[in-house]
């Protein structure tokens, strides 16, 4: 039951913030149309699943880009490009803690892998989201 109110309190959070005041709305209707086309035929591929999150990132809409960033983690978790991603989603709906515990699954995940990029990249957004929250 915490968890349907956490995820409730953080779908509120998202519908609150501004949508982008400008986009080539053709051009990503088509795109969404397309990847929810590959999503309907395989919804357990990692990457279209990472790219509707995105895509719905891109136009606004948080709420489906969250649904899709934590359908990938329970799908995909060694999918080590979604936690940056998941963590800045979070960031942006001052869910600082969310996005800590992220960074940390992400480095984790990085580690394991050898993937020296994706661990660079989310050690230095660990450690400004923590400067910034005065850690």
């Amino acid at each position: 039951m915490a968890n349907s109110n956490k995820y409730q309190t953080l779908l509120s959070k998202l519908k609150q913030l501004p949508l982008p005041l400008s986009l080539a709305n053709n051009f990503i209707l088509n795109r969404l149309e397309q990847l929810l086309s590959f999503y309907e035929n395989d919804p357990k591929d990692s990457f279209i699943v990472f790219a509707l999150a995105k895509e719905y990132e891109t136009e606004g809409t948080l709420d489906k880009a969250l649904f899709h960033y934590k359908e990938l983690e329970n799908l995909d978790p060694d999918y080590v490009g979604l936690y940056y991603h998941l963590a800045k989603l979070y960031e942006a709906i001052t869910e600082e803690m969310l996005a800590c515990s992220t960074y940390e699954k992400g480095i984790t995940v990085a580690k394991k892998l050898g993937d020296f990029h994706a661990l660079s990249e989310l050690n230095n957004a660990y450690q400004n989201l923590k400067i910034l929250m005065g850690n």
